[in-house]
């Protein structure tokens, strides 16, 4: 994971692999369950449905097995993305929905944001931009219990994002977008600040500023020598006209 935030999304995969690969060979149901969730993970940040939700039901079911509610939780929330993803969408938010309950029930906190942010994002996608909001809200104030949280900068992007979406004060999602890169920049997260640069770009291009939004995109995409073909930089690339 700590890979992918840095902007190495492909070496991500690989000690993914490696630290799955390791977890089977040990014979440990917890570890394994924390390598086989913490991998969907990876494969959720880079945009790859079909990994996360075979990961992430593999989880589900080797956690019942053994009774891991946390990572049954967890489980269901990733499973819920990738099935919300790839157009389930009732099935995918129920099954979102369910592994945030469960999560809470555990009494962690660590992941709950990020959860909610990846609901609000289902949500965006859907066009139901008030429960995207509402579920960035309670992202954000979720977070603000772990400060310094490593995903604060999708919070904010995902705000100005949503801003958008219902036609909302574009100074003020633009503010989002500005925070958000602070974040993201502050904290090293080159794979968020690419994000929040492409959001940010695509509202310059918007605004006629064509020159602002190249240099801005380029000047985080060049940071990039690997994961070319992620969702993220795909974007990125369309953004300035390179695919």
């Amino acid at each position: 994971l700590l890979e992918w935030f840095a902007g190495f999304p492909d070496d991500a995969v690989i000690r993914a692999r490696e630290g799955l690969s390791h977890a089977r060979g040990l014979g440990r149901p917890l570890t394994l369950a924390y390598a086989l969730c913490m991998s969907a993970a990876v494969h959720q940040c880079r945009g790859e449905t079909e990994r996360t939700r075979d990961l992430a039901r593999e989880v589900v079911v080797l956690s019942k097995e053994h009774d891991f509610p946390y990572w049954i939780a967890w489980g269901f929330v990733l499973e819920g993305w990738a099935l919300a993803a790839s157009g389930e969408l009732h099935e995918g938010e129920s099954k979102m929905q369910s592994g945030l309950a469960m999560y809470r029930d555990t009494g962690a906190l660590l992941f709950e944001p990020w959860s909610l942010a990846l609901l609000a994002d289902v949500h965006l996608h859907a066009g139901r931009i008030e429960e995207a909001l509402e579920s960035t809200s309670r992202a954000l104030e979720s977070s603000e219990l772990l400060h310094g949280y490593f995903y604060g900068a999708e919070f904010h992007r995902l705000k100005g994002e949503l801003m958008l979406a219902r036609n909302a004060d574009v100074r003020a999602a633009e503010n989002c977008f500005l925070h958000a890169l602070k974040i993201a920049r502050e904290q090293g997260a080159r794979s968020l600040e690419l994000r929040c640069a492409v959001s940010l770009g695509e509202l310059r291009k918007l605004q006629g500023r064509e020159d602002e939004c190249r240099e801005l995109v380029r000047g985080v995409l060049d940071l990039f020598d690997q994961g070319l073909d992620t969702a993220d930089l795909r974007r990125a690339t369309r953004l300035l006209g390179r695919d």
